[in-house]
């Protein structure tokens, strides 16, 4: 599985579904893909206006919670 380091371009609320980071590209071949920041794991579900992402949070039993700007991803 190929891995992507980058950072949120602003703050996230615990309850967003699109999130934007400081730079994405789609894997190629996936309709689906995985992020992971800080503790909480998201499924990608749109990349159409990457690097703005619609998201699923707390995917696999992880808990939705804020992220600061500039987190990891």
């Amino acid at each position: 599985m190929a891995s992507v380091v980058t950072t949120l371009n602003g703050a996230l609320t615990d309850s967003a579904t699109r999130l934007t980071l400081a730079a994405y590209t789609a894997p190629s071949g996936r309709a689906k893909a995985l992020l992971r920041i800080d503790d909480e794991i998201f499924l990608i579900t749109d990349t159409s206006a990457s690097p703005t992402l619609g998201v699923v949070r707390g995917y696999m039993g992880t808990t939705a919670v804020a992220h600061q700007t500039l987190a990891g991803a």
